[in-house]
Parts: C-alpha cells; sequence; structure tokens
C-alpha cells in the first residue's frame, strides 16, 4: 500500500520543481523569489546592505587617502552586512500534512476507494497552495507577523460587533479573511508584536487558545470557541481583551511573551524596512538588526517616500520611480506590490489614462501587471492578498534584490526515507509532510522602499 500511495503522490508531484509550481499558483511575488532559491549548507549566509557605497573620491591623492582612513575608522561601514540564519536556530516554514485514512481503504478490502482517492489528490494539491500563501503572509505581512485586526470587543448584540463572549470576532478590515481556515488555532494580543520584547498574549495556558468552529467569509466574520470541539464562545478572551480591538496570530507564530517557545520566523519586508520615520535615537534603528545597527545611515533600512497630500495613487509611483533614481541611484525595474483593491483602483485610473495592462512571465508561473514608466525606470504593479490597502512597496526582485535561501528545497516533500508517502506510528494514518527551513534575504535594501498611501481613498 505505501508503495501505491507513493506512487500516486509522485504522479502529482513528480519533481521538486512541480510541486513549487503548485505553491506560487497565483503569487508572482513569491514566484520571483522562487526562481532564485539556492541548496545552501552552513549555518549563516550573509547580504551586503548597500548597493550605492561610498567610495572615497577628491582631487588630491592625499585628499582621497584620509577619506579611505575616516571609512576604515568606522568599521568598513560600506562592507556592513546583515548575517541570516537556518536552522538551528533558522527558520521553520511550518509543517504542512495531508493525511490518508487507512481504515477507509481496509474496510473497502485493501483497494482505495476512487472517490476517497479524488478527493485526496486535490487535498494534496491544495496542500502546497496553502503553503504559498503562509509564505506570502510572511513575507509582505506585519512585522510581528499577526493575520489581521478584530474590531473592539464588546457585548453589542449587532452582527457587525466582535464578541468573545458569544464567540464572534468581526475583522476590521473584513478582506483578510483569507488568512483563516476552518479548524484552525490561533492567538490574540492588543500588540501587533513589531517589537515582540514589548508584546504578550492575552490570557494564560490553555485560555490562550482561540478555535474556529465557523467562517463567514462575505462579512469578514469568525465564530470560535475556547476548546476543540466546545461551545462557541470564549469568556476568558473576553475578559482579557475588554473593550479592546485585538491583533490574530496564528498558533505558535506570536514572537512576544506567550508562555510556550514560539516558532522562529524570519525577517520580512516590513522588518528590513520599517514603517516608522526615521530616527536615530528609535530603537528599530538604535537596536542592531541581523548584526547592522541602521541609526547611522537611513538607507541600512530602505526608503520611506514622504507623504504629499491630495496625491492620485498613479502618481504616488511615478514619484517613487523619481526620488529613487535621484537619491539613491537605482534603474532598471521595481516590482510596486499593492492589495488587490488597490490594483482594482489603479487599474481604473489606468483604463481612464490609457495605461497598459501587460503579461510577465516566469518558468511556471504567467501574471497580470500594470506597468508604469519613468525615464529609464519602470513598475511593475502587481496585487497581492497580503498587502494591506494602506502601503506600497518598491522591491527590486531582480538578481541583486531580494531571494529566498533554503536547506533542501521551498518547500519540498519531506522523504528521508525515499519515499513521499508517511507512515504514522501512532495511528492507522499515511501522510503527505510539507516542510522548509528557509530565510529570506535582500541584497541592497537601499534600492527598496515602501510608501504610505493609507490617506488616499480606495474608492
Amino acid at each position: 500500500m505505501s508503495k501505491f500511495l507513493d506512487a500516486f503522490a509522485h504522479d502529482l508531484f513528480p519533481d521538486e520543481r512541480s510541486f513549487q509550481a503548485f505553491s506560487f499558483v497565483k503569487r508572482p511575488v513569491l514566484a520571483k523569489m522562487e526562481q532564485k532559491v539556492h541548496n545552501s549548507v552552513g549555518a549563516t549566509w550573509s547580504y551586503p546592505c548597500l548597493v550605492q557605497a561610498s567610495i572615497a573620491q577628491g582631487t588630491t591623492r592625499a585628499g582621497v587617502q584620509e577619506m579611505a582612513a575616516q571609512a576604515d575608522d568606522i568599521a568598513n561601514f560600506d562592507g556592513e552586512q546583515f548575517q541570516l540564519g537556518y536552522f538551528p536556530p533558522g527558520y521553520k516554514g511550518g509543517f504542512l500534512i495531508s493525511e490518508f485514512d487507512m481504515a477507509l481503504t481496509e474496510s473497502a478490502g485493501g483497494v482505495p476507494d476512487g472517490a476517497y482517492m479524488e478527493n485526496f489528490a486535490i487535498k494534496m494539491q491544495e496542500q502546497p497552495k496553502e503553503f504559498g500563501q503562509r509564505q506570502e503572509r510572511y513575507f509582505i505581512g506585519k512585522s510581528g507577523k499577526s493575520l489581521a485586526l478584530t474590531a473592539a470587543n464588546g457585548v453589542s448584540a449587532t452582527i457587525t460587533t466582535t464578541n468573545f463572549t458569544t464567540g464572534r470576532i468581526q475583522l476590521a478590515d473584513p478582506l483578510q479573511i483569507g488568512a483563516f481556515r476552518h479548524a484552525q488555532i490561533l492567538n490574540a494580543s492588543t500588540s501587533d508584536a513589531s517589537t515582540p520584547s514589548s508584546a504578550a498574549l492575552l490570557g494564560s495556558g490553555d485560555d490562550q487558545k482561540i478555535y474556529i468552529r465557523g467562517l463567514d467569509i462575505d462579512n469578514g466574520r469568525l465564530y470560535v470557541s475556547a476548546t476543540s470541539g466546545g461551545t462557541v464562545g470564549h469568556a476568558a478572551m473576553a475578559a482579557a481583551a475588554g473593550t479592546s480591538a485585538v491583533y490574530l496570530f496564528n498558533y505558535t507564530d506570536f514572537q512576544g511573551s506567550s508562555g510556550y517557545t514560539p516558532n522562529v520566523m524570519p525577517p520580512s519586508v516590513q522588518d528590513f524596512i520599517p514603517s516608522t520615520a526615521f530616527d536615530p535615537s528609535n530603537a528599530i534603528y538604535s537596536t542592531a538588526f541581523n548584526g547592522v545597527t541602521r541609526s547611522r545611515d537611513s538607507r541600512l533600512a530602505g526608503w520611506r517616500l514622504p507623504v504629499v497630500a491630495g496625491e492620485a495613487l498613479d502618481t504616488v509611483v511615478l514619484r517613487a520611480l523619481e526620488r529613487a533614481y535621484q537619491l539613491h541611484g537605482v534603474d532598471g525595474t521595481y516590482s510596486v506590490i499593492m492589495s488587490p483593491q488597490r490594483w482594482t483602483q489603479l487599474f481604473q485610473i489606468g483604463t481612464s489614462r490609457g495605461y497598459r495592462l501587460l503579461t510577465g512571465e516566469t518558468a511556471t508561473i504567467g501574471y497580470k501587471y500594470i506597468e508604469l514608466v519613468w525615464g529609464e525606470m519602470r513598475a511593475e504593479c502587481l496585487p497581492c492578498p497580503s498587502m494591506a490597502s494602506g502601503d506600497l512597496f518598491f522591491l527590486k526582485m531582480e538578481d541583486d534584490g531580494w531571494c529566498v535561501r533554503s536547506l533542501g528545497g521551498w518547500p519540498e516533500i519531506m522523504k528521508g526515507d525515499g519515499l513521499k508517502m508517511l507512515r504514522l506510528s501512532a495511528d492507522d494514518l499515511y501522510e503527505l509532510r510539507t516542510r522548509a527551513f528557509f530565510h529570506f534575504g535582500v541584497r541592497g535594501i537601499n534600492q527598496n522602499g515602501r510608501a504610505d498611501i493609507s490617506g488616499i481613498g480606495t474608492t
């Protein structure tokens, strides 16, 4: 039976590339990064912080030498590098499991039922897609890895509010409901955990767990319980939250004070490029980040586009290209990442102004983008479900930009014994298990930036 199931899994995913294709279908941001996966060994990898380095220059040899000596005196500033690890204590992409029930097969005389096998095939194909969704959220989402913010907790009987007592959670942004699944376990905090040292989970012990019992995708609403299989309602969480809105986290992803050992999470876009205005005295910049203290030069934390009141969305993109070219020496193409809602808005603007909708291609993924051009620079504007509607990211995804390095595939099927289907020792089940040990890396963070567009209406 194990050989039969393994052959079945092999038919679906004949090689690692096909498995990754399922992971990144319709996710162009990840597809661009997936092309740069490296099977690496060693505890860490280094990434140069600055592409636009300060080279000693002058009109006399003595002047040039003195400048070069000054650079050496400040610890070879331009040679600073981010140091990122793998495992341990590197970063787990999490495990995903599809289980095959042997009891059902045995009851059918040892021959898998065709309908059951068809359903199992769909389940296995969804597994890498779920991995892609989660990786996209890790890469582009909030730095504290929260999934969504709720509406304020209260005692109102109105269905459009959050009421933990009755087990109802209303998301502040209903479109973030795509991050949740039936039977998922969550944690909650009044902090987004972007600064883990000052963040703590609500509740204690098992009261920290929130079990999703039902979803209302249409309205961005969850129905939850305090125990697995328990009645809907969470009195302990209601007491802990008070009247506050709370941030929701996938169980074990919270990085602050929690009472358990969290899954170590890789730094991602919002960690490398903080939204906080640059201030050398701010702890975000004065505290070492992966071996680099960023307070001495804002370029070590990317760039943040100054807000101009009343600006249209497409004008923001063009001004960002202009500024990146003038101040940071950037050329070539930016991948401009935005929420689907903002992409629709830009599409409507583009239609009225005659912009072109173009087709981009990678090795395995096709996708659409809106192209804006300024001088020699191009912006490929891409929609991303994990993006908040108030942010834009300008990322260099070319050879000298963002990448993923992993131990093994990103992702890969766990098959250390040579089989894709693993037999459970404690149950009548076989399973397909996905894993990834990896980190996100970026060369030349100074060429990457973000824009705050929360002041621009979405209609």
